[in-house]
This record gives structure tokens, sequence and C-alpha cells, in this order.
């Protein structure tokens, strides 16, 4: 049976060092891809839901103008339509 020497022991043991350090790399760059990912999603998340916001703010005043104005029984001005496009 043939003995294994140091250096065949030391070379096999600096490759194993350096595939885990290529597995571990490939998988640091595989989660830092799919951060920046998600990153940007929920960045448009909060751009889609600030327009929402905007839209629904628009949508409660005109609908209170609406109400005032069947309260005191004016008829709905075209300038205030204008107003809310």
């Amino acid at each position: 049976m043939k003995k294994i020497t140091t250096e065949t022991q030391l070379i096999s043991g600096f490759i194993a060092i350096l595939v885990l350090l290529m597995l571990s790399g490939g998988y640091m760059y595989h989660s830092v891809d799919k951060y920046i990912l998600t990153s940007h999603w929920v960045s448009h998340t909060y751009q889609v839901l600030d327009a929402l916001d905007g839209f629904t703010l628009l949508v409660n005043k005109a609908e209170s103008q609406q109400y005032h104005d069947i309260i005191t029984d004016r008829e709905l001005s075209i300038a205030a339509c204008d107003l809310y496009r």
C-alpha cells in the first residue's frame, strides 16, 4: 500500500480550501444578486403605493366637492371638474 506523503496531504488540503472558497463566493454572488433584485421590487412597490395614495386623495377631494354641491343645491362647475384632472 502506498503511503500518502505530507506534500500530497498539504496540496489536497489547499485544493479543498480553494473549492470551499469558490463555492462560498458563488453563493455570496447569488445572494447579493437576489438582494438587488428584491430591493428593486420593494422600491417599485413603494412608488406604486405613493401613486395610489395621490389618486385616492384626488378621488376623496372630488367626492367631497360633489357632496358639497349636492347639499348646497349648486351645479358642479366645470372649473371644479378640471381641478381634479
